[in-house]
């Protein structure tokens, strides 16, 4: 086998993560990692250009940061967690010569399909236990769907929302562009939404709908012969939204119902408004260390005491559960001060004025999905973003403008 099919063969398999996992998706990659090594010195892809240094940076500035904090047994966990921010993108860089566009095509292709396996194989377990009984029993404060895909699959909302939207927009660009006849192009559609968007209905990502909706919207505005059905496409989601009946809605609904007040020990489980009571530790925390930071490894602890202020207390309490500040860019600032926003501004900078119209759709969805999610804080965001990040924006030169 030479070195090219050894590493498509590899890329491939580090593709299929959301159905082989993380464990396979890391054995492959350092199989990669040799083979990048080896293909570094057949080419020689020396010195690096800037873009690489501007990706790597993000991660660099985390390293600094745990050498000023004197690198706690937390930050070091943090850090080992994000090494895949500098490790990928160096390791795709070295082998950018094989990125071309039959390669990326099927490694969009083999997410596509793993997802795919994921959401039937969810679909089918959900059937054979009677699904209109669970569609009755399901609630709110009784999901019994989120449940049963987080059984099942193992990921969490959030990220395996983002999965299947960017599984759904990646099969829309396919059957824009790689499919022929008309038939063949509506079964791709009706297949799609019923394998991505409905089980996305039933498990109810907020944030990942929205960044399907804004995603979609972005990639359909830029296809000239298209532009006019972005209005047909924000309208039928909002009316499917807003006045059918569905989980989705449900979870939507709950944002304007609930009181933007902070949690106290007169309050019931269903009336503590945890978003809010996460975003003002958040921003307390923010005016005691700006704009230089906690340091990685320290945020967490610091919202924790902001959190001990609550007199609320039951199973799931501010302090049992950890919470995050649920918004990155906000988890930058508390953890690395300006400088931390900065370089998460810039990798998504660089980022989009070298992608292509797919991967600027995925840098979008990303940005939404960030804003309510410390979607870089956990290996099933970190795994997903650093992979396709690197994949596109080290494709080769001579792969056509309109595929990625």
């Amino acid at each position: 086998m030479n070195l090219k099919k050894g590493i498509s063969f590899t890329v491939f398999m580090m593709a299929s993560f959301p159905v082989t996992g993380y464990f396979t998706f890391k054995a492959s990659f350092f199989v990669l990692l040799i083979l990048s090594a080896i293909n570094f010195f057949r080419n020689k892809e020396w010195p690096p250009k800037l873009p690489l240094f501007v990706v790597l940076s993000y991660f660099s500035i985390d390293f600094l940061s745990s050498i000023v904090v004197l690198s706690t047994i937390e930050s070091s966990e943090i850090l080992i967690r994000k090494s895949m921010f500098f490790l990928l993108p160096l390791t795709i860089y070295f082998v950018s010569n094989h990125m071309d566009k039959k390669t990326i095509n099927r490694i969009l292709l083999i997410f596509i399909c793993s997802t795919a396996t994921l959401s039937l194989y969810v679909l089918i377990n959900l059937f054979l236990m009677d699904f209109s009984e669970l569609l009755n029993k399901n609630s709110f404060y009784h999901p019994v769907f989120r449940n049963n895909y987080f059984d099942l699959t193992k990921i969490y909302f959030p990220y395996l929302g983002l999965y299947f939207a960017f599984s759904f927009v990646s099969t829309i660009h396919f059957m824009i562009w790689a499919t022929k006849g008309r038939y063949i192009k509506l079964f791709t559609l009706v297949s799609a939404t019923f394998i991505f968007l409905f089980p996305m209905l039933l498990f109810s990502p907020r944030a990942a709908f929205l960044a399907l909706v804004f995603g979609l919207a972005f990639y359909v505005f830029n296809i000239s012969r298209m532009k006019k059905a972005i209005v047909i496409i924000t309208l039928l989601s909002i009316i499917f939204i807003f006045v059918i009946p569905n989980p989705l809605k449900e979870r939507f609904e709950k944002l304007t119902n609930t009181e933007w007040i902070l949690p106290s020990q007169e309050q019931a489980p269903h009336e503590v408004n945890y978003r809010y009571g996460v975003y003002h530790c958040a921003f307390q925390s923010l005016k005691t260390k700006f704009p230089f930071g906690y340091g990685l490894g320290n945020v967490q602890d610091q919202l924790e005491e902001c959190y001990s202020s609550y007199s609320y207390n039951s199973f799931n309490s501010f302090t049992e559960q950890h919470y995050n500040s649920h918004n990155q860019f906000l988890h930058e600032i508390l953890k690395n001060g300006l400088l931390g926003l900065i370089s998460i501004c810039l990798l998504f900078y660089i980022s989009f004025v070298r992608a292509k119209l797919v991967h600027q759709t995925l840098l979008i969805m990303c940005i939404i999905a960030l804003l309510t999610e410390n979607f870089f804080e956990r290996e099933a965001g970190i795994v997903f973003f650093t992979f396709f990040n690197s994949i596109f924006i080290f494709r080769s030169k001579k792969t056509p403008i309109k595929w990625i």
